[in-house]
This record gives structure tokens, C-alpha cells and sequence, in this order.
């Protein structure tokens, strides 16, 4: 039986070759923002009182197994939130019933700090009225930080402005 540091989780490291593996460095940094008071993510997941499962929390290997089995690519994100919330449940578990892997872009969507747009009988982000809207959502914050009203910032005809040639 591995020992243990008294008073801690701590379970010695196994070896298993994968530690420079991109998906080495998502289960670290997961269990850093859950477990770390030092970590910078701390107060956003810890803090709050997000955890990982124990299949995952203290092997890598299972973790490796099941983001590759769940269509890990890199350049996708973790998400514990989409799942848990369809199933009815609070986000606050990292396990493999509850995650699943998004882009950017879906990950961003689902966080506190999110602005949303209410029109229409609509409430989206930014990203969503972009996409539906086919304009850049950089055109979209630009108009939102110039203090335009919502219907101005989302029915304003969009029109790419043309590329000119720099001269030397």
C-alpha cells in the first residue's frame, strides 16, 4: 500500500510515460484550481467548493483513458458544467458522468461573467449573436463600449470594411 504524508490526500506519483502529454497538463491544472489555495483559479473553483472525483483526483491514467475514449482534441477544453446542468445537478464535480470536452468559444458561454443580450425574447452571449448575426463579435463589443442600445448594436447592418493596399 502506497504511504501517504500525514493529514493529506497525497498518494506517491505512478509511473505511466504520459507527464509531457497535453492532457497531463489539463488534470494538473484541474486539480490545481480545485485543490491549491495558492493557485490563481482557486477562488473561482475551490473556493466554491468544486472537486474531482477520486478515480480521477489521484490517478492521471484514468483521466487520460477517458479523454481520449470522449473525443479529446487539442485545443478543446474541459467543461463540468453543460452535463451537470442538463441532469439537473450542481457543477461542482470534475468527473467523467459530468464532463465533456468544447471549444473555447461553448466554454466561455456558460461563465458568470458572460455579457448577454436580452431581445428578441432571446438571451444570448456576445459569441451567439455573432454567430447568428454572421458579424465578428469584436464588432459587437465595439458598439456595446461605445454605449449603443441593444437594438443598434444587433440590427445595425454589418459591412466589412474593404482592404486597401498599403503602398511602401
Amino acid at each position: 500500500m502506497p504511504r501517504t504524508k500525514p493529514g493529506t490526500n497525497y498518494i506517491p506519483h505512478t509511473k505511466h510515460g504520459l507527464c509531457k502529454h497535453p492532457l497531463y497538463k489539463v488534470w494538473d491544472h484541474m486539480k490545481q484550481r480545485c485543490y491549491n489555495p495558492n493557485s490563481v483559479g482557486f477562488r473561482y473553483w475551490g473556493a466554491k467548493g468544486v472537486r474531482i472525483c477520486p478515480e480521477w483526483r489521484y490517478d492521471f491514467k484514468p483521466f487520460y483513458e477517458w479523454a481520449i475514449a470522449n473525443g479529446w482534441e487539442k485545443g478543446l477544453q474541459i467543461d463540468k458544467d453543460i452535463k451537470a446542468k442538463a441532469l439537473g445537478l450542481q457543477p461542482l464535480l470534475y468527473s467523467p458522468e459530468r464532463c465533456q470536452f468544447v471549444t473555447p468559444v461553448v466554454n466561455s458561454r456558460g461563465r458568470d461573467k458572460t455579457v448577454r443580450f436580452e431581445y428578441d425574447g432571446k438571451n444570448l452571449c456576445v459569441s451567439e449573436w455573432a454567430e447568428i448575426l454572421s458579424i465578428p463579435v469584436s464588432t459587437i463589443w465595439q458598439r456595446y463600449i461605445r454605449g449603443k442600445s441593444i437594438p443598434e448594436i444587433l440590427n445595425t447592418k454589418y459591412t466589412p470594411k474593404p482592404k486597401t493596399k498599403k503602398s511602401c
